[in-house]
C-alpha cells in the first residue's frame, strides 16, 4: 500500500485567517501580519529583517502569523499561531495513481488514537493503457497521535461486489465498528456492521441484514454506542438505516446489536405519512442520549416535491417514537437531506441537514434541547467568507469544553477563475456565538491549488479538531486528514 505521511508539525503556509467572530469578545477580528520574502541585504534599500522571533512583526519560519503585539487572544497568539489553526496533515495515497479513494468518517478510539474510514477502488493500467477497475472496498485505518500506522482493515465482498462504507463507532472497551452498505446478487443492497479489535484490526464478528424483498435497497446510515441503560443495562451498538418495506415503500430502521456476538437485541422501524399507500422515507445518522434514547435524524416523504427533516426518538428498549419532531424551515423548497447528528452528556443535540436549490446546496445547523426544541440555528451564510461560493456544512460535534465544533467546504475561484474546493472550520460557544473561524487551502504547486472536499469532523479529548476530506490534485485523489488546534478561552473571572 502506498503511503505518504507528513509528521505532526505546524504547516502554516496553506492557512488563511478568514475572520474571527466578536460575539463574546474572546477573539477580535483581525488579519495576520506576513512579512515579504526578503533575504537580508537583498533589496536595494539594504533593509535587514529583524532576528527571527515571535512578536517582531515579521513572518518567520514555523510562524502562521506575527502581529507584533502581546495580546494572546486576538487573531494571532503569542506563539505566532492562528487560533483554531492547522497543526498537522496526513495524506494516504491510493494503491495506484489512477485508483479512487475517499474518506467518509473519523473517530478517536479509547486509547487516544485515530481511526479513519473510507472507500477505495483499485484501478490498474496495462501497457496498452487499458484500465481494469476492481470493486469498491471499505477500509479502516488506525494510527497513533504521532502519525504511525497501527493497523489497517479491509471490508470487501467475497463475490467482488461494491462495499460502500458509511460510519465508524467505538465502544469503551477498545472495539471499533464499521458500518457499510453492500451490493447483492439480485441488484439490491444489504446493511453490514463489522466489529474490529481496536488493538490489532482483526475482525471479531460481522452482522448482515437484508430484507427478503427482491432487489431490496437496504442502506446503513448511522452507528452509535449505547453504554448500557435500563431496562437491560447491556452495552451495545445501535445501527440506523432505511429498509424496503414494500413496493415503493421505505422505512427508517434501527437495530440494537450485542457487543460480544453481534446478535440483534431488538429492532424498530418507523414510517412516515402514507401517500397513495407508500412513503419513501430516508434514514439518517444516529446518536444515543445518556438515558439510552436512540435519536435518528430522518427525512420524511410527503409528496414528490416535499421531503422534510424529522427527529425520531426511539426508547431504550426499542419503543417506536411517540411523535416525529419537525425540524427546519418551512419556507421555499422542502427537499431536505439529513447529514449529521450528535448529542452531548447534558442532552444537547446538534443536527446538520441540507437542501438543494437552484443556486446550489443550502446547509443548516440546529442546536436542540433534550425535548427536541430548537435553541438556536445557523446556516452556511453565517460562516461564508469572501472569495468563495456554494458554502456547505459537513458536520458538527460537541467538544470536551462544551463548545460546538463544525466544518464544511466551499468553492473558490480566486486563481484565474479556475474553481477548486477548500474547507473551513469554526468553533461556537454554547449559545451559538462565534469564537473563531479559519479557512484552509492546500499549497498550490501548479496554477490551481488541490481541491479538498471535507466529509466528517470530530473532536479529540483535548479539544483539537480532526477533519477528513477527499483531496484531488491535478486529477489524482488521496485521503486527507487535518488536525486543528483548540480555541484559547479567557481565564475565568476571580
Amino acid at each position: 500500500m502506498h503511503w505518504q505521511r507528513f509528521p505532526f508539525i505546524v504547516l502554516g503556509v496553506a492557512l488563511e485567517l478568514a475572520g474571527c467572530g466578536d460575539d463574546d469578545g474572546l477573539i477580535a477580528e483581525g488579519s495576520t501580519s506576513r512579512g515579504p520574502a526578503v533575504e537580508p541585504g537583498n533589496d536595494e534599500s539594504g533593509f535587514q529583517p529583524p532576528d527571527a522571533a515571535c512578536g517582531n512583526g515579521w513572518l518567520d519560519a514555523d510562524e502562521q502569523c506575527d502581529d507584533a503585539n502581546e495580546e494572546d487572544r486576538d487573531a494571532c497568539s503569542n506563539a505566532c499561531q492562528i487560533p483554531c489553526g492547522l497543526e498537522a496533515t496526513f495524506v494516504r495515497l491510493p494503491p495506484t495513481p489512477t485508483s479512487e479513494i475517499d474518506a467518509t468518517d473519523v473517530i478517536v478510539d479509547p486509547s487516544g488514537g485515530i481511526v479513519i474510514l473510507g472507500p477505495e477502488r483499485e484501478i490498474t493500467t496495462d501497457q496498452q493503457d487499458n484500465e481494469t477497475a476492481g470493486p469498491l472496498v471499505a477500509f479502516a485505518i488506525a494510527y497513533t497521535t504521532e502519525g504511525e500506522v497501527r493497523w489497517e482493515a479491509q471490508l470487501a465482498d467475497e463475490d467482488g461486489r461494491d462495499v460502500i462504507p458509511t460510519r465508524l463507532a467505538e465502544d469503551t472497551q477498545g472495539g471499533i465498528y464499521v458500518g457499510a452498505t453492500v451490493e447483492t446478487e439480485d441488484g439490491g443492497t444489504d446493511i453490514v456492521v463489522r466489529k474490529i479489535d481496536g488493538n490489532s484490526g482483526e475482525t471479531l464478528w460481522e452482522h448482515r441484514h437484508g430484507e427478503p424483498i427482491e432487489a431490496s435497497n437496504d442502506v446503513l446510515t448511522g452507528l452509535a454506542f449505547s453504554p448500557g441503560i435500563a431496562p437491560d443495562g447491556v452495552p451495545s451498538m445501535i445501527a440506523s438505516g432505511q429498509i424496503r418495506a414494500g413496493e415503493g415503500d421505505d422505512d427508517v430502521w434501527v437495530r440494537k446489536l450485542d457487543l460480544a456476538s453481534g446478535e440483534p437485541i431488538w429492532t424498530a422501524t418507523w414510517t412516515g405519512t402514507l401517500g397513495a399507500g407508500f412513503s419513501t422515507d430516508d434514514g439518517g445518522p444516529i446518536a444515543v442520549a445518556a438515558d439510552g434514547t436512540s435519536l435518528v435524524l430522518a427525512a420524511e416523504y410527503l409528496d414528490f416535491e416535499t421531503q422534510v427533516i424529522r427527529l425520531l426518538r426511539f426508547g431504550a428498549a426499542g419503543e417506536p417514537p411517540a411523535a416525529a419532531i419537525p425540524i427546519g424551515p418551512t419556507d421555499g423548497i422542502q427537499e431536505f437531506q439529513p447529514i449529521d447528528l450528535s448529542v452531548d452528556a447534558s442532552g444537547q443535540i446538534l443536527a446538520v441537514y441540507r437542501r438543494q436549490v437552484a443556486s446550489g446546496p443550502q446547509s443548516f445547523l440546529d442546536q436542540l434541547d433534550p425535548t427536541g426544541a430548537v435553541l438556536w440555528s445557523k446556516t452556511e451564510a453565517d460562516f461564508a467568507g469572501v472569495g468563495g461560493e456554494t458554502w456547505t456544512i459537513s458536520g458538527a460535534r460537541p467538544t470536551p469544553s462544551a463548545l460546538v465544533l463544525l466544518a464544511g467546504g466551499f468553492t473558490s475561484t480566486e486563481f484565474d477563475g479556475a474553481a477548486y474546493l477548500a474547507l473551513w472550520l469554526a468553533r461556537l460557544d454554547a449559545q451559538g456565538g462565534s469564537l473563531c473561524r479559519v479557512e484552509h487551502r492546500e499549497p498550490a504547486e501548479g496554477p490551481v491549488p488541490p481541491s479538498l472536499a471535507p466529509s466528517a469532523v470530530t473532536s479529540t479529548s483535548t479539544g483539537e479538531a480532526l477533519v477528513v476530506a477527499r483531496r484531488v490534485d491535478n486529477g489524482d485523489p488521496s485521503l486527507w486528514l487535518g488536525r486543528f488546534r483548540d480555541v484559547v478561552l479567557p481565564d475565568a473571572p476571580p
